[in-house]
């Protein structure tokens, strides 16, 4: 189901008091409106990345019937294709056998950020047998320990301490963003067509640079700003996703 209201305001009021009413308050999401316009060169925070997620997520998730509520500007925001983000969805349980390797680069093809140590959604990290995640679907980090190709154990885990905390027995993983990184090359393709002639010296020279990151592993960080062009032909509104589910 999804209730559009006014504003982002007035869309956070109303999920907090439905989830008041319903049997499963974890099935009511609000669904920020992003930070930056379409094609602005700003970075949406985190937290609204995650929320954003976490609600197209729940809505094209088969078991699950989600109550959403946007705003009518977050309805006008291009979002990725129903049909894309649920194949791009797998879960993880225990005692499932799943190549370790293939698994890191999943995660690679999904948007997630190599690091160190896993402090935000969207990124992940691999020592050993051990993979640290953070999915945008969970509240916390989750570390995945393998035995061989068998994932031995799951662990939500403290991203400041670092420290193991429940053991769970299954998560979805889901892409870290609202555009796959494998949009990148076709972003290229597309722009590259286009005459950057017309532009100011300073603005030709941003555009290549961005072409150059699009067509690369460094893509990653241009991303957000450009996620209406890295979304599947046709376009796609929240509403088809509420179609979806």
């Amino acid at each position: 189901m999804l209730l559009v209201v006014s504003d982002e305001a007035e869309a956070t009021q109303m999920a907090e008091m439905l989830k008041a009413f319903v049997p499963n308050p974890s099935d009511v999401f609000c669904l920020p409106d992003r930070n930056a316009l379409p094609y602005e060169r700003l970075i949406g925070d985190t937290l609204t990345t995650q929320r954003r997620m976490q609600a197209l997520i729940a809505m094209v998730e088969r078991e699950r019937t989600p109550i959403v509520i946007c705003s009518a500007r977050a309805l006008t925001q291009l979002v990725i294709p129903p049909q894309e983000l649920s194949a791009a969805l797998f879960q993880l349980k225990t005692a499932q056998e799943t190549d370790l390797n293939m698994l890191i680069e999943h995660l690679y093809n999904l948007g997630y950020e190599p690091v160190a140590e896993v402090e935000e959604p969207g990124q992940f990290s691999h020592r050993g047998g051990i993979i640290d995640l953070f999915p945008p679907t969970l509240p916390r980090p989750v570390r995945v320990e393998f035995f061989g190709d068998e994932i031995e154990s799951i662990r939500t885990f403290d991203q400041e301490t670092q420290r193991s905390l429940n053991t769970i027995e299954q998560c979805i993983i889901g892409p870290a963003r609202e555009a796959l990184p494998g949009r990148g090359p076709e972003a290229v393709k597309e722009l590259s067509q286009l005459d950057s002639r017309i532009l100011h010296k300073d603005a030709e020279e941003r555009w290549q640079r961005d072409l150059e990151l699009l067509g690369s592993n460094a893509h990653l960080k241009i991303l957000p700003s450009i996620c209406p062009i890295c979304t599947a032909r046709p376009v796609y509104w929240i509403i088809c996703h509420a179609m979806v589910c």
